[in-house]
């Protein structure tokens, strides 16, 4: 294994099935005789498709992310909904920040998942009982209105059937 990428190559050591961290900062580093990296760090030479990074189950087939918010956003909602999120904290540990990871991840699901994932569900709820009540009413106004018509149509029936009653 090399420290840096030999003729646009850089070899993936199949015995390592942890993210390691290069500068000792996470709970994982690497063996002796291995080295830590990553495509991004030689753009010109690598990226994560040609590397085949992006197909490793490891780091989750590239989707969690922060990268953009889009996807940043889909990685907080499967931490909100419980899934997987212990694997993905693990990983941050592994590679950096370890105490930082832990105590993000850990507000993240009890603020998150017990907290705004029941209030959204609340407001979705409120949302659909809002409509239906609005729906509701919308259909009271039109029988009202049939009502009023029916009414108005026999007031002018009675009406014209008394002045032709009147005028015989």
């Amino acid at each position: 294994m090399t420290e840096e990428p030999e003729n646009g190559v850089w070899e993936i050591d199949p015995d390592i099935e942890r993210l390691c961290s290069r500068d000792g900062s996470g709970m994982f580093t690497c063996p002796a005789g291995r080295y830590c990296g990553h495509p991004s760090q030689y753009p010109d030479i690598l990226n994560l498709e040609t590397e085949g990074v992006i197909n490793q189950a490891e780091i989750f087939y590239g989707i969690v992310t922060f990268d953009n918010i889009g996807i940043g956003m889909i990685t907080i909602f499967q931490i909100i909904t419980l899934e997987g999120w212990v694997d993905m904290m693990y990983d941050l540990m592994d590679n950096s920040q370890t105490i930082f990871s832990a105590i993000f991840f850990c507000l993240m699901v009890l603020i998150g998942s017990f907290f705004m994932l029941q209030l959204i569900l609340a407001v979705i709820m409120g949302t659909f009982d809002s409509m239906e009540k609005d729906e509701e009413e919308e259909q009271r106004e039109a029988e009202l209105e049939k009502i009023e018509e029916r009414e108005r149509k026999t007031t002018e029936s009675k009406a014209v059937q008394d002045k032709l009653n009147t005028e015989e």
